[in-house]
């Protein structure tokens, strides 16, 4: 299996891990609320609940923003400055998210050179 691939596993299970913990909080919680309520008749133990499960939110949207790209190892989708989560392509080295193959590194500098070169051959 290519390392590129292994990655982007990786990168989805990540992902996978963020939703389960978003999308399961209510639901999750609230069952957990009953359980409480008729087994122990209190609801101290949902607070608790409550606040470990938003600490898991926390660790899995941390996970997945700071995911290193394949190529350059740098955050796919950050910057010191910048954050974009929804990043189709590395915020550093513009590698597209899920591509399965190495894609040249390239300026638009040197994009744009190599035309202008290109014109004025023969």
């Amino acid at each position: 299996m290519d390392e590129y691939e292994v990655r982007w596993r990786d990168l989805k299970s990540r992902r996978n891990q963020l939703l389960f913990a978003f999308i399961g909080y209510v639901p999750i919680t609230f069952a957990f609320a009953l359980l409480t309520e008729k087994l122990f008749h209190t609801d101290k133990p949902v607070f608790v609940f409550a606040i470990s499960w938003m600490l898991l939110i926390a660790i899995a949207g941390s996970r997945h923003n700071m995911f290193p790209c394949p190529r350059c190892g740098k955050w796919f989708f950050s910057t010191w400055f910048y954050h974009n989560s929804f990043a189709r392509r590395c915020v550093h080295c513009k590698l597209p998210l899920y591509s399965t193959k190495e894609m040249p590194l390239v300026s638009k500098v040197g994009k744009h050179k190599d035309i202008a070169h290109a014109k004025n051959r023969p």
